[in-house]
């Protein structure tokens, strides 16, 4: 009933919108696929994606694009790891660690929830390593004009910064670092995660099975190392869906 009531919420400010003369609605959310909380207690990738996809897809109509900006995976739980510590959470247990590192799901299963929930979306996915990813270029492909002003994502707290945060808060702490920002994965852990992400990027350059198109913007990680081709529909301005996985 609530999810069918924010829809009817959001229905009425996009006819709103349309009225004004708005030719198309941008919606650009960490949160569209879940939370840091979700991903880690559960020790999966936006394991609801698809459940909050489909509540969304029933307040918007008509033609839909997704944008998905994906990381590599030891990256990426390491830099959500890092905000949570810098909010004040813990570092996480060997063990969750490890659960993070043995988890199956990967980009491939978000992509494909995002195909289930919006069958017919164009849906793009984008190398967040590169200039491709960044937010700048993904507002402007979204928006089909020049953005102005639009920022980049701030850089994830380093190591230094959170073993500071820890000692103030009482619970000094000696955080695995590398380059100078947290690194929780060991040497075996981090080439899973990498193998993990070279085969989402391997499915996606060779078409991810027509479910999406692939941004590449650089080379991929290198897995050893320890350390539906939509086309928008022109009937109505599409809908964009803005998800930085990658950030």
């Amino acid at each position: 009933a609530a999810a069918r009531r924010a829809a009817g919420r959001v229905a009425l400010r996009r006819a709103a919108l349309a009225r004004a003369g708005a030719r198309r609605l941008v919606i650009s959310d960490e949160g569209l696929l879940g939370s840091t909380r979700e991903n880690v207690v559960l020790a999966k990738l936006y394991p609801t994606a698809g459940a909050r996809l489909r509540r969304l897809a029933e307040a918007l109509e008509g033609p839909v694009e997704v944008h998905l900006v994906i990381q590599p995976l030891d990256r990426w739980w390491a830099m959500r790891l890092a905000a949570r510590i810098a909010r004040g959470h813990p570092p996480p247990s060997p063990e969750t660690v490890a659960a993070l590192a043995r988890a199956r799901r990967s980009w491939r299963a978000v992509v494909e929830d995002a195909a289930a929930a919006w069958p017919g979306a164009r849906i793009v996915v984008r190398d967040g390593a590169g200039p491709v990813g960044r937010a700048p270029q993904v507002a402007h492909e979204m928006a089909d004009r020049f953005v102005p002003g639009v920022p980049q994502p701030p850089p994830a707290p380093g190591s230094e910064m959170l073993q500071a945060r820890l000692a103030e808060e009482g619970r000094p702490a000696r955080l695995p670092a590398a380059d100078g920002f947290y690194a929780p994965f060991d040497a075996a852990q981090r080439a899973t995660l990498r193998r993990r992400f070279a085969a989402d990027r391997e499915w996606l350059a060779s078409g991810a099975g027509g479910l999406a198109e692939w941004r590449a913007g650089g080379p991929p990680p290198d897995p050893s190392e320890g350390r539906r081709d939509g086309r928008r529909r022109d009937a109505r301005p599409p809908e964009g869906l803005g998800t930085p996985g990658g950030g």
